[in-house]
């Protein structure tokens, strides 16, 4: 590989963003130190490194120092640049415990409807913990973060700091989204990426408008569907009325779901807010288009676009004594058969599903009774084995025919790397 002189000609100063510190006036300490950090990073092998990597190994150096400032170290002069970069890695090293923290939460309440696209970037981000090289490029981020937010990490912000932020935000997003009706939740993300959960939906930008919407309309909000008579209300509601107005009814709206949904903290509402009032610019075009359809989707019962209500739909569970008699009834049964027969009678939860599936299909049992459930039921229950984490395993071992007979790769199907 070419090696070129370790300062590069134009240093990478100009493409960042404006620092509280003049840069350019600690040029000449800059470049010593950046000296150092190449001798340091070729492990003294070299004083040169590739221009690329230069400016890497100064952007982090600038980073760093940036960052050591922000959390209260005195402002850089060319006497203690080092002083303030070995700081920073102390900052960055706590910040890394709290990013893990995040992320340890996030995977413990992750939607079910969202569970292959967050579920790929959760584990992208154990591997930024294991790839994130904060001495020498403390400003990247080794990893691909494919799931949107409904409102992004600034681009200003790099390395750790994107990475906490990231999962800061993602943690008031779900905690939004747990407080629905899952299944509706499941139905209108279905609908919005033509039934293929493997798209980058953000679950938030979708629910929160029929959320607010239907609080408007005083209808249930857990139910997330907005009827076409309601659609009409809305914009009558709504093709007259100014942005202020829109605005103001938006926030309105925001703050009684807010209360209703039980979210607490002012971190939560203010998130609400701010994601309400990014709707009114949308409300106000497609009402004055006539159509409100694009902003608050009626759901119609189509295979193609979502799925009819499965077979267990967390419908009345029984109780502990009817349930623990089918069970001993179940280990009396002669055939896999006579038991799935059992199982389709007389169950209508998935709670009460998984509970059966946990104590009385063993071996290859299980096979036949994952065959008789529709699609959509073997959906949510590979939803509920994601939810319960890679540590999770029942006893009798159920949870590992399931991709043989709902493998992640079909539609709609959420997916655990064990």
């Amino acid at each position: 590989m070419e090696q070129k002189e370790i300062l590069p000609q134009k240093p990478a100063l100009s493409g960042r963003p404006a620092a509280p510190w003049d840069a350019e006036s600690l040029r000449p300490a800059l470049w010593e130190l950046l000296g150092r950090r190449v001798r340091r990073y070729t492990m003294a092998d070299s004083s040169s490194v590739p221009a690329e990597t230069a400016g890497e190994l100064l952007e982090s150096i600038l980073y760093s120092i940036g960052l050591a400032v922000s959390a209260g170290a005195p402002p850089p002069e060319p006497g203690n640049l080092d002083a303030l970069l070995e700081f920073s890695w102390g900052v960055i090293e706590e910040r890394l415990g709290e990013a893990k923290e995040l992320l340890k939460r996030a995977k413990a309440s992750l939607p079910p409807a969202s569970a292959m696209a967050q579920e790929s970037t959760l584990e992208e981000m154990d591997a930024f913990f294991q790839r994130y090289d904060y001495r020498f490029f403390a400003h990247q981020i080794p990893c691909s973060v494919d799931y949107p937010l409904c409102l992004p990490v600034p681009e200003n912000l790099g390395g750790v700091e994107y990475i906490r932020e990231y999962l800061r935000r993602l943690a008031l997003e779900n905690a939004f989204c747990l407080r629905l009706e899952e299944y509706a939740v499941t139905r209108l993300a279905l609908f919005h990426c033509r039934g293929d959960l493997s798209m980058p939906v953000n679950l938030y930008s979708i629910t929160v408008p029929n959320a607010l919407a239907c609080n408007i309309l005083g209808e249930p909000i857990r139910f997330l569907d907005i009827s076409p008579a309601g659609q009409i209300l809305l914009l009558n509601q709504f093709k007259s009325a100014s942005p202020e107005e829109v605005r103001e009814e938006l926030n309105s709206s925001a703050l009684a779901l807010y209360r209703e949904l039980g979210l607490s903290g002012p971190e939560e509402r203010e998130y609400l807010e701010i994601a309400a009032g990014n709707l009114v610019h949308r409300i106000i075009a497609a009402a004055k288009s006539g159509d409100l359809a694009g902003v608050f989707p009626s759901l119609p019962d189509k295979p193609d676009v979502v799925f009819s209500a499965p077979m267990f739909a967390d419908n009345e569970t029984m109780d502990d004594g009817t349930l623990r008699d089918l069970a001993e009834t179940l280990s009396d049964c002669s055939s896999v058969s006579e038991k799935v027969d059992l199982v389709l009678r007389n169950v209508h939860s998935l709670r009460d599903l998984v509970e059966i599936l946990n104590l009385c299909f063993w071996e290859d049992e299980p096979d036949e009774m994952l065959r008789s459930l529709d699609g959509d039921t073997l959906f949510l229950l590979r939803a509920y084995v994601l939810k319960k984490g890679p540590d999770w395993h029942s006893e009798t071992g159920w949870e590992t025919r399931l991709p043989k007979i709902a493998p992640p790769q079909s539609r709609n199907m959420p997916h655990r790397k064990d």
